[in-house]
């Protein structure tokens, strides 16, 4: 399976969409850790 440059550039796109959301998940979780203990 190959990717053309335009589908790896939509999924790269993707990634850099994701990853912020995917960190202030990771840093609520983590604040409501800490409050929690």
């Amino acid at each position: 399976m190959t990717l053309s440059k335009t589908e790896a550039r939509q999924s790269l796109a993707a990634l850099l969409a994701a990853l912020p959301m995917a960190i202030a998940i990771l840093a609520a979780t983590y604040s409501l850790a800490e409050f929690a203990v």
